[in-house]
């Protein structure tokens, strides 16, 4: 999961090539609405990858403007047995509303 710079909105020679090569790994992307939406643009940049589909729950892009970038949320089953259920609510945001970075860049 993350802000991979590839806009999969595009059918172009860039995403065919990066769809081309996670798909190698079994990997699926699950997010389908834009992520990055300015005044001008709407862009798909932040992918969010799984090879396990019966795992993740209710992904989605939130649209609140926390930053450039909308955040995803994802809701993944850990294990499951017959008396317990664990998973995880993912929630993902680059920058909070005052600018400084919530998770580092590198």
């Amino acid at each position: 999961m993350g802000d991979f710079n590839v806009d999969l909105s595009l059918n172009n020679s860039n995403s065919k090539e990066w769809l081309d090569f996670t798909s190698n790994f079994q990997l699926i992307q699950l997010i389908k609405a834009p992520t990055r939406v300015t005044a001008t643009t709407a862009t798909l940049i932040d992918h969010f990858f799984t090879s396990h589909l019966d795992k993740a729950r209710a992904v989605k892009v939130a649209k609140i403007g926390l930053s450039d970038h909308y955040p995803i949320c994802a809701n993944i089953i850990l294990f499951v047995n017959l008396l317990y259920c664990c998973s995880i609510l993912l929630f993902v945001a680059r920058k909070d509303i005052f600018g400084k970075n919530v998770l580092p860049l590198n």
